[in-house]
């Protein structure tokens, strides 16, 4: 296996689903999770795979589907596209690894703490946001806001 951080993500998932963590199902997962919510066709998803070096044929990608998708890290939409389920919320444990930057007033800082790990876990998991796999970018603008709703002046 793959010593990148969504490799031990995927494999402490399918131990979570207490699903064996087999070549395919590792590969399949860690693809769709990096695809950053992007949705697969069957097909696509294999080229997909293949083209960044996997091995993964199409029985076992038809097999790995079927059974994330049992255990509910995969869904299906009615196009028969596959995608990582958001469920199984981040946690902060489940963000180690994965760089965090701030940008405010156009400086970039490295924000790598429990703390913050544990804000930014909270806020995807309030918003249903999946878990990110490669990095995680927060941009702070300032400037005037507008006012909506009540009070607002057109």
């Amino acid at each position: 296996m793959r010593s990148d951080p969504i490799y031990q993500i995927v494999q402490r998932r399918l131990r979570e689903k207490r699903i064996r963590a087999t070549f395919g199902r590792v590969e399949v997962l860690a693809g769709l999770m990096s695809s950053d919510g992007q949705r697969f066709s069957r097909e696509s998803l294999l080229h997909t795979l293949q083209a960044a070096g996997s091995a993964v044929t199409l029985v076992e990608l038809v097999n790995s589907l079927k059974d994330l998708i049992r255990v509910g890290l995969v869904v299906r939409t009615r196009r028969g596209e596959y995608a990582a389920a958001a469920g199984g919320q981040p946690d902060a444990d489940a963000l180690e690894g994965i760089p965090v930057e701030i940008e405010a007033g156009g400086k970039v800082r490295d924000c790598d703490s429990l703390v913050s790990r544990r804000i930014l876990a909270a806020l995807l998991k309030r918003h249903g946001f999946p878990l990110p796999t490669k990095r995680v970018r927060i941009v702070a603008e300032a400037g005037a806001r507008k006012r909506s709703g009540r009070g607002a002046r057109s």
